[in-house]
């Protein structure tokens, strides 16, 4: 099986310096990257440390989708029982303790969360208020 060139070198060593922080992502990238200078399978397979029937399946997923096959399009795990909105951030904030947030997430949404997820939740929207005014 040869691999369908999406990309040239070039774009794809700049692609793989950008997804540095994504490790699965990078070592997929890496691989390719072998193909591309011309190892067999076999051999990039060995040289990244993965087994061949892992290999031909990045290799497929390659040919088919190209740089989108490593990007991770689904989201892992069970889907919020509440969405964030601006009225749960409101709600959450304006609560003086964890058991009056409670209380008016059960009261409003009719769902009770324990104590310890909606302290994640509210660290979560630190997180992410704090990520867009770092940016």
């Amino acid at each position: 099986m040869s691999v369908k060139r999406h990309l040239n070198l070039e774009q794809l060593e700049r692609m793989i310096s950008a997804e540095r922080s994504r490790i699965r992502a990078l070592r997929k990238m890496a691989f390719i990257r072998d193909l591309y200078l011309g190892y067999s399978v076999k051999i990039a397979c060995r040289r990244n440390y993965i087994t061949v029937a892992c290999g031909y399946l990045w290799l497929k997923q390659w040919n088919a989708l190209g740089p989108l096959a490593f990007v991770r399009s689904r989201k892992i795990g069970r889907p919020r029982k509440v969405p964030v909105s601006k009225q749960l951030i409101e709600l959450i904030k304006n609560s003086r303790s964890l058991k009056m947030a409670r209380e008016s997430i059960k009261e409003r949404y009719g769902i009770e969360y324990s104590y310890r997820q909606i302290l994640r939740i509210s660290k979560k929207l630190e997180e992410e208020r704090f990520l867009r005014n770092d940016l």
